[in-house]
């Protein structure tokens, strides 16, 4: 087992790229998922943890979904006009 030391650096990196690594793949997921039920929790939960990332994620797929489902996530995302 690897030792992280007292100020646990090694450790806080370690969670921070498997965070990084789990938003990406959040977001690759979303995108093949054109119900609502499915893809609108998805955008809100990534929205609350990384904003552009859902922002620039919805915005290249938007044409996917449906446009009741393209409107309720624009408006959850803060894109609506």
């Amino acid at each position: 087992m690897v030792e992280y030391g007292e100020s646990g650096v090694r450790a806080a990196r370690e969670q921070r790229n498997t965070t990084n690594m789990t938003k990406a793949y959040v977001a690759a997921w979303v995108v093949n998922k054109g119900r609502m039920k499915y893809c609108r929790p998805v955008f809100r939960l990534l929205h609350k943890q990384t904003p552009e990332l859902a922002k620039k994620t919805f915005e290249a797929h938007q044409d996917f979904y449906h446009p009741i489902a393209r409107k309720m996530i624009a408006r959850d995302l803060g894109l609506e006009k």
